[in-house]
């Protein structure tokens, strides 16, 4: 099956900001807890300054924000362009394309 290029290049964007942002924050695959947890507390600190609302409300969201880049920097740029694929199809393609794909799941 042919990849949706509308949905290819928001899944292009979307990876490369992803990329960009794990270089920026010195992300690796096999990061400590203890270093995870530092780059956590400082961007939820970030936050909070930023929005007004206490460091302690925005943790679990910066703890899945930051887990979620050290676990794309563990996969190769087309492993990251299909996940990243995966996510925008639903955003972007059309309802044909859509009805399509769920029939080849509901087939295979």
């Amino acid at each position: 099956m042919d990849k949706n290029q509308q949905v290819l290049a928001v899944a292009f964007k979307k990876a490369k900001r992803k990329i960009q942002r794990i270089k920026e924050l010195g992300i690796t695959p096999k990061m400590s807890t203890k270093k995870i947890d530092e780059i956590v507390t400082r961007l939820a600190e970030a936050k909070a300054i930023e929005e007004s609302v206490p460091v302690k409300d925005l943790l679990d969201g910066q703890q899945w924000y930051v887990e979620s880049l050290v676990a794309a920097s563990a996969l190769s740029g087309q492993e990251l362009l299909d996940k990243e694929y995966d996510d925008a199809f639903a955003d972007v393609a059309g309802e044909d394309e859509m009805s399509a794909l769920l029939d080849g799941l509901k087939a295979a």
